[in-house]
């Protein structure tokens, strides 16, 4: 089962003058988030556990039980105007992929073996949305990094100004969530241990 989300905004004038820049600066970021859930089977704690370790879709040597990947890709486009090269537009998609397991109680588990898979699951995915709000975080932060480029004496000083500003803010975020899985040890800080 899949769950799309898309959180778009556009902003133009207003936000483009508020941070000093010319005003037809469009400016847009998306937010795509899919949800993905791989089922999982079994009566017990021991033969979820064994089930949600074989039926993950990744086959690495991580035990981790769910997964949030997520990607951004920019298109952009300046001109030359009388104070140099400066950016028109700017088109930015971040894609979220959360990946969950999903369990169905046979009729003869015990109410315990689902009291403790609904803590556990709801931890798991407190933990997930964590990365969902980094990658958020990220892209807010590109829209706002990208509204404040000024202008460029070339277009190669343009291309380097955005690819560096690009970067740098991925970097930061990418450090940001490495080091929320070191906080929360991967989620078990948060309670997501079955």
């Amino acid at each position: 089962m899949i769950t799309r989300i898309v959180l778009s905004v556009m902003l133009a004038g207003a936000v483009s003058a508020a941070l000093g820049a010319p005003p037809a600066k469009p400016i847009m970021v998306r937010v795509v988030l899919t949800t993905n859930y791989y089922a999982v089977t079994g009566s017990s704690p021991h033969e979820i556990w064994h089930a949600m370790a074989q039926a993950r879709p990744w086959k690495t040597n991580h035990n981790f039980s769910a997964t949030t990947q997520w990607t951004t890709r920019s298109q952009y486009r300046f001109e030359a105007g009388e104070e140099g090269f400066r950016l028109v537009k700017y088109d930015e998609e971040t894609k979220v992929t959360v990946t969950l397991p999903r369990w169905a109680p046979p009729p003869d588990v015990s109410p315990e073996t689902v009291r403790r898979w609904t803590k556990f699951f709801n931890a798991l995915a407190l933990h997930e949305n964590g990365h969902v709000t980094i990658a958020r975080q990220a892209t807010g932060e590109l829209f706002r990094e990208m509204g404040a480029l000024g202008s460029f004496a070339s277009q190669q000083e343009f291309r380097e100004a955005v690819r560096d500003t690009e970067n740098r803010v991925l970097d930061k975020y990418r450090a940001r969530e490495r080091a929320y899985d070191l906080e929360t040890q991967h989620g078990v800080l948060q309670g997501a241990r079955f």
